[in-house]
């Protein structure tokens, strides 16, 4: 994340990224831990504030933090978290091999920070603000100084002095062991994960930290490490930990923890879990803490079709006054993200592709073109563009957002399998079924690598066998979809929206093959969950109606065909407009049962 990028990340310039930039982001955690906060004070800050301070404000030492911090340490952690690249060291292992010296009372080998140039530059700049800020520093230290003095001469400020030294020394040989277990000159396999590395550091909390508050918090910094990185079970284990530590209940830190937990319970699909823990937090109005709580309750609310209450969550979010949470801050900008997902979960395809261009636009302008977190908007504009049957414009963005995502995190990431899904879909839709054939051969193998989540394996599955039926390999379809649903059927929390594609494939698959009843079964079996799920009013349950329809009429019930054909036909009209694909076959089926009605004809 930001607080911890190397200048050479956040200007872009990727070819300068290399292990001193992974030395700067651990000198910046080093420098949490030992002196207590970011070095650069970035509390309250808007995200352009923030970019502009992590590139131009001057570093304070840890010891201007926490007293207790000896003056090599501090020359150790300017060092680490230098903005020149040259002055860095060059490895984990030498900044581990600088902390052993320290450790050992051995003189270290950091040079600290040359900050002579930097301040004559920065005096440069901004004359007036560099000397304003020289005399309130000047009056600032000079007061804490003698404040200082004052409190070392009682005891109890000596004892606490005491204390802080040892809380440094721990954190700080916590530190060492954590980078000694990176060294791939102490490991066998040298494949070092970054969820490894965050077990590891969690295991070794316990014999590190004497500390309960300390403990706690640091298991719950990891814990939410673990829930992005999609390790739920290991999160929930240190969040639980975390919460059992905390002395005091109802405090900010059990509140934090509370809040993660929540989170990672969401993230796992046990959303009233989730919701359960959420009520019992006193969140206050308007809180960053509070702010979490709502977009991630509006998230809970579309993944479970309530898209009206999660509109109204995201609208309040997004009504606050920029004072409160300013327009570049994380959180407006994953609420505007949410909301404009909103409406295509509710099936408004027109809204939802406005709303997406511009959250795609203002992700591009605060954080780049080719960030992640652009790449995952990008992806969902293309996947909305795909509901309006814009293709190609859909084609050439998935394009984009595969190569990119390959050259950050490899072809076998779940980012980039999920993108070339899309780019599977509307390869099928434009007929290029020699490319679907090889790409979902190609993305079949790949998952049997990965441990992706079940339902992205259901729908490659899906559109897999949907790719067979266009080449008219129905007998290996027919059989993939089964096997799929007898799969799924055994699974725990399948949702009616996971199974949909595979039960809708293999019922238009048999309506096609004239096996009309076994057709009609899977279509009821389906209609009915999702009406249940959804209500008859929503697209997906149209989509489903419209085919249903066909096979109505194919088996001579005209009069019920015609029934769900005008029903499903108005929804396609109100979602996708008249001159989309599916609303023309619609009309077209329409047309022809009137027809047989008018003939007699039987179906």
């Amino acid at each position: 994340t930001l607080p911890y990028m190397s200048p050479e990340q956040i200007q872009g310039e990727v070819a300068q990224i290399d292990q001193s930039s992974d030395v700067y982001s651990l000198g910046i955690i080093a420098c949490e831990l030992i002196a207590g906060c970011h070095p650069y004070a970035l509390h309250g800050l808007s995200l352009s504030e923030t970019l502009e301070h992590l590139l131009t404000a001057s570093l304070k030492p840890a010891s201007a933090f926490n007293p207790a911090v000896p003056e090599a340490l501090d020359r150790i952690l300017a060092q680490a978290v230098n903005r020149e690249k040259a002055y860095r060291y060059l490895s984990a292992k030498a900044l581990r091999d600088d902390l052993q010296r320290y450790r050992d009372g051995k003189p270290v080998q950091a040079r600290g920070q040359p900050t002579w140039q930097e301040l004559k530059q920065i005096y440069r700049r901004h004359r007036l603000p560099v000397v304003t800020a020289l005399v309130i520093v000047v009056m600032a230290t000079f007061s804490a100084a003698v404040s200082g003095w004052f409190a070392w001469q009682e005891n109890q400020s000596r004892k606490q002095a005491e204390l802080q030294m040892q809380k440094s020394q721990s954190l700080s040989q916590f530190l060492i062991d954590m980078l000694a277990a990176a060294d791939p000159d102490l490991r066998e396999n040298n494949d070092l994960t970054v969820r490894e590395l965050v077990l590891n550091a969690a295991g070794q909390l316990h014999q590190q930290l004497d500390d309960p508050a300390l403990e706690a918090s640091m298991r719950c910094t990891l814990g939410d490490s673990l829930r992005s990185l999609g390790s739920y079970r290991e999160a929930r284990e240190q969040i639980e930990q975390a919460l059992q530590k905390i002395e005091t209940k109802d405090s900010d830190l059990d509140h934090q923890c509370r809040l993660a937990l929540a989170l990672v319970e969401s993230s796992s699909g046990h959303r009233d879990r989730a919701r359960g823990i959420l009520q019992t937090v006193p969140f206050e109005p308007g809180s960053l803490a509070w702010i979490s709580a709502e977009i991630e309750q509006a998230f809970m609310d579309q993944m479970e079709g309530k898209t009206e209450a999660a509109t109204t969550r995201l609208q309040t979010v997004l009504a606050l006054p920029d004072q409160q949470l300013p327009e570049d801050h994380e959180k407006r900008l994953t609420a505007m993200h949410h909301f404009a997902d909103n409406f295509r979960e509710a099936g408004q395809y027109e809204r939802a592709e406005q709303e997406m261009a511009k959250v795609v636009k203002r992700f591009g302008q605060v954080y780049g073109v080719a960030h992640p977190r652009t790449l995952y908007v990008l992806n969902d504009y293309g996947t909305t563009l795909i509901r309006l049957n814009r293709l190609a414009e859909a084609e050439d963005i998935f394009r984009r957002v595969i190569e990119a995502r390959q050259s950050i995190y490899g072809e076998d990431d779940e980012r980039v399998i999920t993108a070339s899904m899309n780019l599977l879909n509307i390869l099928v839709g434009r007929k290029k079924l020699a490319e679907a054939d090889e790409l979902s051969q190609q993305l079949l193998e790949r998952v049997k690598k990965t441990q992706l989540l079940a339902e992205k394996v259901i729908q490659l599955r899906a559109m897999r066998g949907y790719v067979l039926e266009d080449l008219g390999r129905i007998a290996e379809a027919e059989k993939l979809y089964r096997d799929t649903l007898v799969w799924m059927a055994s699974q725990p929390d399948r949702t009616i929206l996971e199974m949909m594609p595979t039960r809708n494939n293999l019922a238009m698959l048999l309506l096609n093959s004239g096996r009309l009843k076994e057709s009609l079964q899977q279509f009821d079996t389906l209609l009915n969950g999702l009406a249940k799920e959804y209500g008859d009013s929503h697209p997906y349950h149209a989509i489903i109606e419209n085919n249903y329809g066909e096979a109505l009429g194919q088996d001579g019930q005209l009069d019920k065909a015609l029934q769900r054909l005008q029903h499903s036909h108005r929804i396609l009209v109100e979602s996708f407009g008249e001159e989309h694909p599916r609303v023309i076959k619609s009309a077209a089926r329409m047309e022809r049962v009137k027809s047989l009605k008018i003939n007699g004809t039987p179906g």
